[in-house]
């Protein structure tokens, strides 16, 4: 009927899991490449640092894709961790202790503003309380007989 307003749908939300396992799971074999080519240049601790957080990645990028609850928050804390672990490797750029060309340094900013968004928006998804019950919920879809609710 012309002139009827319609219902507005209820709010829902998206299940983003497996695009975010596949996202983690890049990032993971991303830094493991990038660790082993620079293994020479890291030091000792710096490097089994990185591969381990690799590694961390891995399973948690598994753990996200099954709507794991260990993961979900393994995840959103990685995520925070990785935010920090970036601006501290940023710190010398950002206080101006570097020479070179201002070109490269902005192109340096946007690239760890970019990264630091982009962590920070994983963070927040896994770590939100409607995401807790998604994933729950998707568990118990998975087991039979089991009701969500």
């Amino acid at each position: 009927m012309p002139g009827r307003i319609s219902p507005v749908p209820p709010i829902v939300v998206v299940d983003r899991r497996r695009d975010i396992g596949l996202v983690v799971l890049i990032c993971a074999v991303a830094g493991l490449g990038w660790t082993l080519r620079s293994k020479s240049e890291a030091s000792g601790t710096m490097f089994w640092l990185s591969l381990a957080y690799s590694g961390v990645l891995v399973a948690t990028s598994f753990g996200i894709w099954r709507a794991s609850e260990w993961a979900r928050w393994v995840g959103g804390l990685a995520s925070i961790s990785g935010t920090i672990r970036l601006l501290l490797s940023f710190r010398p750029m950002l206080s101006g202790s570097t020479s070179g060309h201002p070109g490269a340094k902005m192109i340096a900013y946007g690239m760890a503003f970019g990264m630091v968004l982009f962590w920070t928006a994983i963070a927040f998804y896994l770590l939100r309380p409607s995401t807790g019950k998604l994933f729950a919920q998707v568990r118990a879809a998975r087991v039979p007989g089991a009701t969500s609710g």
